[in-house]
């Protein structure tokens, strides 16, 4: 059997049992409650973006323009400005006021794309907007039908559950590739530095944050005084981190893991006074209020449904598996396991081909 076959199976294996006619339009009206949920809030992020762009347009001196806004030094800057802030604003209120309209969704994932690309322009990067535009891009594929005919069809109940999860799948994969970057600088760290697995390696990183800013922050000086105690936190920000895809085949644990990089993102604000103000909502959206995710759930089936740590879970906590059901676990554990570790070989060959070639 081909590997895309045997992650086709393991998908399968780990997903909610059958999901009956009346369960999927459970889901389905979660689905479209949270994508009305997304375009609100993008209405507001919309206000948010042209207070931050229009000045900068104006201050800030000539931009050196990316892709898509290359031909920015061509045109004229502040009526282009003017013109994406309108476009952004225009699609927002669209979709915020009618959500099936599809042409409002095209010109929000749009409207991201060139308002983010205007924004960098000006030499920083606003790394929100990157998942934003992805989630957008996604929520654009959604049936452009009313609610009552997608809850009518089943073709349709299906689509929109498959284009959710996989909006789940793409915006967690930006976080296991967060955490297999942390692991990877951990054993390919240049000689002289410190690598992101040491014991000083967050208190390092916060003094480094801080260094030169003119306030400190509520728990920055306690992590860079005692690193003891920030290195486990920081080895269990790892963990969520590179087992964030894993977390979307495994109902049970997918409200903790929202919980948790909601409290990361908290985190490196009170620690080293960084603000994600996007990525929370986000994950509050796919994760914490997902639709399959399951309530109620136990701290020992908790235990037992967490990546690796489960395998010991399993044996200690759980009831005594037949052999074939063992088999089966095991199976299961290994194909998920193994796809990490093949886009971490992914990562270590794409960093080396990259220093070899620059």
């Amino acid at each position: 059997m081909t590997i895309i076959g045997r992650l086709n199976r393991y998908a399968r294996r780990t997903a909610p049992a059958g999901y009956s006619s009346a369960r999927q339009q459970q889901a389905v009206r979660r689905i479209l409650l949270i994508q009305h949920c997304f375009y609100v809030a993008h209405l507001f992020l919309a206000f948010f973006l042209a207070k931050e762009l229009w000045p900068l347009v104006f201050s800030a001196g000539e931009p050196l323009p990316l892709w898509p806004v290359f031909w920015l030094n061509e045109a004229n800057l502040r009526l282009t400005a003017a013109g994406i802030i309108l476009f952004l604003f225009g699609g927002a209120v669209g979709a915020a006021m009618l959500v099936q309209a599809r042409i409002f969704r095209v010109a929000v994932a749009i409207g991201v794309l060139l308002a983010a690309a205007l924004f960098n322009s000006f030499g920083s990067i606003s790394h929100g907007l990157h998942i934003w535009f992805w989630m957008a891009a996604m929520f654009a594929l959604f049936p452009s039908v009313g609610e009552d005919e997608i809850l009518s069809s089943r073709a349709l109940r299906l689509r929109v559950i498959s284009i959710f999860v996989a909006t789940q799948m793409l915006v967690m994969l930006f976080y296991t590739l967060s955490g297999l970057f942390k692991l990877t600088n951990g054993f390919t760290y240049e000689p002289g530095a410190i690598s992101s697995l040491s014991l000083h390696a967050l208190s390092v990183h916060v003094s480094a944050s801080l260094f030169g800013s003119q306030g400190g922050t509520i728990l920055g000086d306690f992590i860079i005084e005692n690193p003891w105690l920030g290195w486990p936190v920081f080895l269990a920000v790892l963990y969520f981190e590179i087992f964030a895809v894993y977390a979307v085949f495994r109902p049970s644990i997918q409200r903790m893991w929202g919980f948790f990089l909601i409290t990361f993102h908290l985190g490196i604000f009170v620690v080293m006074g960084i603000a994600f103000l996007l990525q929370p909502v986000q994950v509050l959206l796919l994760m914490a209020w997902s639709p399959f995710a399951v309530r109620d759930t136990s701290w020992r089936q908790l235990a037992i449904d967490m990546p690796v740590i489960g395998v010991v879970a399993r044996e200690l906590l759980g009831p005594r598996p037949a052999a074939g059901d063992r088999q089966k676990f095991w199976a299961a554990e290994m194909q998920g396991l193994a796809l990490l570790i093949a886009i971490c070989a992914a990562l270590f060959f794409g960093r080396f081909l990259y220093r070899l070639i620059f």
